[in-house]
């Protein structure tokens, strides 16, 4: 990056042949949509041009740009609700399924259908959390910088959407969704 603030174009392509597939597959997971995942990408590396005086030597380069196509993503999510659009999920869907459901439970056999379906059940917050760290390997710390919160919470959410996946997993009632239900009850 550094290279390419001082002019040098064939690190940008540097760059972007590093990184574009890993950020489409993060993306795609995120929006459950090939088109849209590339259109996001490709201005995620358009903003990278355009902000490029802006990006500091101590930052690393993939937590900026994942930063940025994560911040992409939500302002769709958020332009496609304000016009009441239907079938957009918001959230990243989809993971390394047979290793994480081996990481969660030692229970039946699990497919990959049911390890998404847990995934999908996931808040938001923990979602992003959970699928940085297990398909991006990122660090808490690159993690809460994506994402914009502090290392503390980064960390409690992965921990919680490991908990609730290992219940998902497991054929357990989830405490929280019953809380909710008991809630509903009430009114």
């Amino acid at each position: 990056m550094a290279a390419f603030q001082g002019g040098d174009m064939a690190a940008f392509e540097t760059l972007v042949a590093r990184h574009e597939r890993k950020l489409w597959s993060f993306v795609l997971r995120m929006t459950r949509d090939s088109a849209a995942s590339e259109d996001i990408v490709q201005e995620a590396f358009v903003r990278v041009v355009r902000a490029r005086a802006t990006w500091r030597p101590s930052a690393k380069f993939s937590t900026w740009l994942y930063t940025i196509a994560r911040h992409l993503v939500i302002d769709g999510a958020r332009q496609r609700k304000s016009r009441s659009e239907a079938g957009f999920v918001e959230t990243p869907l989809a993971f390394e399924e047979a290793r994480v459901a081996g990481e969660m439970t030692h229970g039946p056999e699990l497919g990959p259908g049911d390890v998404r379906s847990a995934v999908e059940a996931l808040p938001l917050e923990q979602r992003d959390v959970f699928l940085l760290k297990e398909l991006q390997s990122f660090t808490f710390e690159e993690i809460a910088e994506v994402t914009g919160v502090a290392l503390g919470t980064a960390k409690s959410r992965y921990r919680y959407a490991v908990e609730r996946l290992r219940t998902a997993l497991a054929g357990e009632r989830d405490p929280a969704s019953d809380d909710a239900m008991d809630e509903v009850a009430r009114e």
